[in-house]
């Protein structure tokens, strides 16, 4: 490709040599012929130029030599200057002539090859292009999709984790509902002899509640013996006083009335009279005496009798006290152990005996 002074280039056609634009703006490969410049026939400096290679190369004409056209007139001039005396070569000549003609034809039918082949060429290149914009945008996907799939691969490593941790989490679960499942069978077998000792414990409870009740009931009519031997001997004891009273009273009534008699009689009768009297008051005095030993030994025995009666009922009492409060001991006793068998039949269930 030739160019000019100022550096620009110059068709490739022979005969026309016109300086060519500067590719466009978007860059690309240099022209290497009029891009718009066409010629008679409507053929473009490309199609002629191949048109010329090709006659060139049917010639054997090299590239540096001299232009197609004057070839053809040098061949021309030739061939006026042998066509006299060369009659015979006329025939030769026609058959170079018809060559060429169809050299030619082949030569415009090659630049017609050529030019669909540059179309097809510019077709694939921009196909190319397309594909290549196409390979980018695919690229720029892919490396989103790498981006993604890298994300969502860290997101299935957490969530493995996570399901691990969960996994770990509910085996861990799994061992202490065991070990409580454990414990619990444990303690309900624990609960379950504690039921039978309770249940063994209310028995004795109850038949010791029984008993205390037989006492009780034992020592309330030993206490109302009592109370009723109380009420007779101080009845008694009232009766004994009340005629160991009237005795004293009637003694001394005996008495008053003597002394009155002995003083009337001391002042009529003589000093045998008054020995009489006094002998009479003496023994009066004894059996005043006597009546007052009486009297003071019955109080004491009836003293006595209501002591013994009063120990003997405040002992029985207080063992009537003591029972009752061992047969609420034992009731309390009874009622809350019937709450703890309640409480361990709630837990361990209804298979725990009765």
């Amino acid at each position: 490709m030739q160019q000019t002074v100022d550096g620009n280039a110059l068709c490739g056609f022979s005969r026309c040599r016109n300086p060519l634009p500067p590719p466009g703006p978007r860059g690309g490969r240099p022209y290497e012929f009029c891009p718009e410049r066409t010629w008679p026939g409507n053929v473009t400096c490309k199609q002629l130029a191949a048109a010329e290679n090709a006659l060139r190369a049917a010639l054997g004409v090299e590239s540096g030599t001299a232009a197609l056209g004057g070839v053809a007139t040098e061949v021309r001039e030739h061939i006026d200057r042998v066509l006299g005396p060369a009659e015979a070569l006329k025939a030769v000549l026609e058959q170079v002539v018809t060559r060429l003609d169809g050299e030619v034809t082949t030569a415009l039918a090659a630049v017609d090859a050529a030019e669909k082949a540059a179309a097809l060429d510019r077709g694939l290149r921009e196909h190319a292009e397309g594909q290549a914009a196409e390979a980018e945008r695919a690229a720029r996907e892919a490396h989103a999709l790498t981006a993604e799939h890298g994300a969502a691969r860290a997101a299935a490593e957490h969530s493995r984790d996570e399901a691990l941790a969960r996994m770990k989490a509910a085996e861990l679960k799994q061992a202490r509902a065991e070990s409580r499942r454990d414990a619990e069978h444990e303690r309900a077998e624990h609960a379950e002899h504690r039921a039978r000792d309770a249940a063994h414990r209310e028995h004795q409870a109850t038949e010791a509640a029984a008993v205390a009740r037989q006492e009780t009931a034992s020592l309330r009519a030993e206490l109302a013996g009592l109370e009723q031997r109380l009420v007779d001997e101080r009845s008694s004891g009232a009766r004994a006083l009340e005629r160991a009273e009237a005795d004293l009273t009637a003694a001394r009534a005996d008495l008053a009335g003597t002394r009155r008699e002995a003083a009337h009689a001391a002042e009529r009768h003589n000093a045998e009279a008054a020995q009489a009297a006094d002998k009479h008051r003496a023994e009066l005095d004894r059996t005043l005496d006597r009546a007052e030993t009486r009297l003071a030994a019955a109080t004491d025995a009836h003293q006595a009798t209501q002591a013994k009666l009063h120990q003997e009922l405040g002992a029985a009492k207080h063992r009537a006290e003591r029972a009752e409060a061992e047969v609420t001991t034992l009731r309390l006793s009874t009622q809350a152990l019937n709450d703890d068998l309640e409480h361990l039949r709630r837990v361990v269930g209804p298979d725990l005996p009765g």
